[in-house]
């Protein structure tokens, strides 16, 4: 059973002292797990620099850095696991208690990602599949 998406809050971004910062993104896996013992594994992306304006965020105890590319893609940043809710869909964590402490680690590849999850492909359905494998054929089509 999918659990609903996460809903991002409608905290107030961009300030005076937001960053532009090249960060270094890892690989996300769209899909990874086992199906009859084999391995499954399809990549959302490769690992890749953004450059992204960065703006600080806290909200209880939840701190980090919200970043957004020039895609208006909004991505976390986050030094420690969190479920609560962020102003974004995406979250990576990376350990550090700066900015220059999480690009570090990045660098570092030791950044991971925490959302969104990838699909166990022994749970998927087929419709679910088909469903996002649209934006592909679609690009295909127009030879994008």
């Amino acid at each position: 059973m999918d659990k609903p998406a996460r809903k991002p809050t409608n905290a107030t971004l961009g300030t005076l002292f937001d960053v532009e910062a090249d960060l270094l993104f890892p690989r996300r896996f769209e899909v990874s797990g086992k199906l009859h013992n084999n391995p499954i594994r399809k990549l959302a992306f490769v690992e890749h620099v953004v450059k992204c304006k960065l703006a600080p965020y806290a909200k209880g105890k939840t701190t980090g850095f919200v970043s957004s590319d020039r895609h208006a893609r909004r991505v976390f940043l986050t030094p420690k696991s969190t479920t609560a809710e962020v102003p974004a869909e995406e979250i990576l964590l990376a350990a550090g208690d700066s900015l220059e402490g999480m690009r570090n680690r990045l660098l570092a590849n030791e950044g991971r990602w925490l959302e969104p999850k990838p699909v166990d492909p022994a749970t998927d359905t087929v419709e679910a599949a088909e469903e996002r494998s649209v934006p592909s054929t679609q690009r295909w089509r127009i030879g994008a």
